[in-house]
């Protein structure tokens, strides 16, 4: 489990390089916002994994792995990712609307 944890975390570092590269550079507002978004949700993800985890040091190790070519595939994995966990967000706020609506006493 160990070594799978380690690829996990790898990949999600190399989302956070990805995404962080992105917002800089990213001129649209919605498009740097949704980049931070997968900045952090990623950051969660390590943190939830492996509380504590030297970031730096790994990002430091992931980003010397890029290439522009590797840039892209991941970027678009991660996008990937984000998007599909957006979705299921979307579904869960979704079902919850037909819930009844809470008043101050409950």
């Amino acid at each position: 489990a160990a070594a799978a944890q380690d690829v996990e975390t790898s990949n999600d570092l190399r989302c956070v390089a990805v995404f962080s590269v992105a917002a800089s550079e990213e001129a649209d507002p919605d498009a740097t916002m949704a980049a931070g978004a997968g900045v952090f949700y990623f950051l969660g993800r390590i943190e939830g994994r492996a509380p504590g985890s030297d970031i730096e040091s790994g990002l430091r190790l992931e980003v010397g792995k890029l290439n522009a070519p590797k840039f892209v595939s991941e970027l678009k994995r991660c996008a990937a990712v984000l998007k599909s966990k957006a979705e299921e967000l979307q579904a869960i706020g979704n079902s919850l609307q037909s819930m009844p609506a809470l008043g101050p006493d409950t």
